[in-house]
Parts: structure tokens; C-alpha cells; sequence
């Protein structure tokens, strides 16, 4: 509820007026969602394809920036308008976002885990280091 606060210019109108109320209203919606698991917005919340798109939020955040400032689709959209490239823009976001996901993410996190458990030396053992000389 306070990053919008933060992150506004100090006279955007609409913030200013509605701002808190919102963002009341934003932390009872948390609130509600920690308290009753069993709730018809938790249920919503779960839904497959909504639980999906979560996953892949992070890499969909990372690309829809470069693919919808028109840099890949403006060449071949021309005068398509936004009722054919906007689709496509969404469409290319999410498909750049699952291959990242399965291809960079899941492979970091994979090894992450595998280090914090202790299934991957990272470091050699001082044994290892160890440097026989022979001598004369």
C-alpha cells in the first residue's frame, strides 16, 4: 500500500484523492486473503491458469518492456493498429517468459537448492589443494 505513494509524482491527482482509501482497501484484501483460505477470492486466486501465469511473472515482467516498446513487431506489424499487435506483443511476452522460466530459471534454482542442501561442492577441499613436492 505505500509503494504507490512512493513511486507517484507528487501531483498526480488521482493518487492524492484516492490513494489511501485504495490502499486501505488493498491491505483488508490482504488480510482477508491470510485469514480465510477457504475463501472464494483464495479459490479464484488458485485457479490454474492464474497460478501459471504467476510463475512465469517475473520473466514476463523482464521482457514486455522490450517487446511492447515495438522494437520486434513494429517491422512487422506496419499499420496493423493495436487490435493485431497488441495480441501478438502478449502472446511473444508470455512465450519469452515460459522459455525463460523453464530454460534460466528453473535450472538457477535447481542449483541453488542443490548448494544449500549440500548436494554441490562449490569449494574444493583443503585436501584437494594440497601440493606433494618432491624433493631431491
Amino acid at each position: 500500500a505505500v509503494v504507490p505513494f512512493l513511486m507517484t509524482d507528487a501531483d498526480d491527482k488521482f493518487l492524492l484523492e484516492h490513494g489511501r482509501p485504495l490502499g486501505f482497501l488493498f491491505a483488508l484484501l490482504l488480510l482477508q486473503i491470510a485469514q480465510d483460505q477457504s475463501s472464494v477470492l483464495v479459490r479464484t486466486l488458485s485457479w490454474a491458469p492464474l497460478h501459471r501465469l504467476g510463475i512465469i511473472s517475473y520473466g514476463a515482467y523482464l521482457y514486455h518492456y522490450p517487446i511492447l516498446s515495438g522494437s520486434i513487431l513494429s517491422h512487422f506489424g506496419g499499420g496493423a493498429g493495436l487490435w493485431l499487435t497488441m495480441p501478438m506483443d502478449l502472446g511473444l511476452t508470455l512465450v519469452a517468459a515460459t522459455v525463460s522460466y523453464r530454460y534460466l530459471e528453473q535450472p538457477v534454482r535447481n542449483w541453488s537448492r542443490r548448494i544449500a542442501d549440500g548436494r554441490l561442492n562449490t569449494f574444493p577441499s583443503p585436501q584437494a589443494a594440497e601440493v606433494t613436492v618432491p624433493t631431491s
